[in-house]
């Protein structure tokens, strides 16, 4: 069996070592604009290996992390129908939650990067890169399957 959470472990690496490369070479003062792009194109794909990981094992996700405006529609259709059948549907109740963890954690984690980003640069690229890695190396070392 393969693990399908090695998605996971790519993304991470990747971002690990964008983050060292643009802390090596700044350190180093030799961190130019075309370096930049580079990092910064690195980081969209592995934004993509991120949208990918949730089209492709959509169940062990909480919802898609990619695609924001689904899950807040989502959110406002549970809301809602709590509403009108006074808050006694635990479907929706349970839908609810997801959405919202997924809701909060994306505008946390958006506040954050943000913060992060402009007061350290791409070199907080590091900070998520090492959160990845860890939640992967959990995982593999709490499951059944293997790289």
């Amino acid at each position: 069996f393969t693990n399908h959470y090695s998605i996971m472990f790519w993304e991470g690496l990747l971002l690990f070592l964008s983050g060292i490369f643009v802390a090596v070479f700044t350190y180093l003062g030799i961190f130019e604009k075309w370096m930049m792009y580079a990092v910064v194109m690195a980081t969209v794909f592995a934004m993509g290996l991120q949208n990918a990981f949730g089209k492709l094992y959509a169940k062990e996700t909480y919802g898609p992390t990619t695609m924001m405006t689904g899950n807040v529609t989502q959110a406002s259709l549970d809301f809602g129908n709590l509403l009108k059948n006074g808050f006694k549907n635990p479907d929706a109740i349970t839908s609810l939650k997801k959405q919202m963890i997924t809701i909060f954690g994306f505008l946390t984690g958006c506040f954050l990067g943000a913060f992060a980003g402009k007061q350290f640069g791409l070199i907080t690229l590091i900070a998520p890169g090492i959160g990845m890695l860890i939640c992967y190396f959990y995982h593999r070392n709490n499951s059944e399957f293997k790289i």
